[in-house]
């Protein structure tokens, strides 16, 4: 998902099979018994344990952010991302007064967000960038100024970096952080994202709206490239039903297959037609297979977006 990095899996159909610990064949026989029947009769598949470990070791990787800058600014930062002290994923370099220390911390992190302002010296750009550099990744923010061409080639220069490592915001506040800031971090902690929202809440949001757009954009592309009528649905319904484990993950819901079907019984009834529609159209010669793709993307989007109201109305 990181800029695109899983859209290879999309054609990987024993990959995704496997996730679900299915074959060919055994995908096959489920397709004759019926689409919906992936939902009404999930513990028949026996795979459903071996893809909720999967996802359960997504939401257990550690995440590690670094804020560099101001001293006063890292902490007001890390009080906005990190709202539960003891699943402490942000940190700020000034913490770590012992230069070994904070080198520790910063080299393990896996991005650094760099908060810097136009007009600080040349020296002290190079001290901030030398510290982000130590990460796995980093994100470099312009507090209190609009692009400005200049001070962008300089950066690029000093923190190595393409301008679309950089973001130009009049203040750095909770809707900065919010609107700004967190989509970017998503898209470059992206194969942790699962873990993100479980550890830092204010990320959970994007990270949602992130798996719901990418397994969108995943099945739509299935049902263009299975030219087969009805032999997308497995796959495009295993990549719906993992959509939702991701999820429920990142709530930080209870993962197991009994959870799993209460959820799917209560979003996933409502699918039944968007199915059968696509199922028809495989039927239709030349424009039926650029519709279905879109039927795809539009039905696997509805249940996202259902899942993540059921998800959203639950008290905290």
């Amino acid at each position: 998902m990181q800029d695109g990095g899983n859209q290879y899996e999309v054609f990987d159909v024993v990959g995704i099979y496997a996730r679900f610990g299915l074959s060919i064949a055994e995908a096959g026989r489920l397709r004759k018994r019926g689409g919906m029947s992936i939902y009404g009769k999930i513990k028949k598949i026996k795979g459903w344990n071996k893809a909720l470990d999967a996802v359960r070791k997504e939401a257990e990787k550690p995440v590690s952010i670094a804020i560099i800058g101001n001293p006063q600014v890292e902490v007001e930062i890390t009080a906005l991302l990190q709202v539960d002290a003891a699943k402490k994923a942000v940190f700020g370099a000034s913490e770590h007064k012992r230069e070994a220390d904070r080198e520790a911390r910063l080299r393990g992190a896996d991005l650094a967000i760099a908060v810097v302002e136009k007009g600080e010296s040349k020296s002290r750009l190079k001290a901030v960038a030398e510290q982000a550099r130590m990460s796995q990744a980093r994100l470099v923010v312009v507090n209190g100024s609009d692009y400005d061409e200049a001070f962008v080639a300089e950066l690029k220069e000093v923190f190595r970096i393409a301008v679309g490592g950089m973001l130009f915001v009049s203040a750095v506040d909770a809707e900065t952080i919010e609107t700004a800031i967190i989509p970017p971090v998503v898209k470059k902690l992206a194969k942790k994202e699962v873990s993100l929202a479980v550890k830092l809440p204010a990320f959970r949001d994007e990270v949602v709206k992130s798996i719901i757009a990418d397994t969108a954009r995943q099945n739509a592309l299935i049902g263009v490239a299975v030219f087969v009528p009805g032999a997308d649905m497995p796959l495009m319904m295993l990549n719906q039903v993992r959509m939702v484990m991701k999820m429920a993950a990142a709530y930080d819901e209870e993962l197991s297959v009994k959870r799993l079907n209460e959820i799917l019984a209560v979003i996933g009834g409502g699918l039944a037609l968007r199915i059968a529609a696509r199922q028809l159209l495989g039927f239709v010669p030349v424009a039926g297979w650029a519709i279905k793709g879109g039927i795809a993307y539009g039905g696997t989007y509805a249940m996202g977006e259902a899942a993540k109201k059921y998800f959203d109305s639950k008290p905290a």
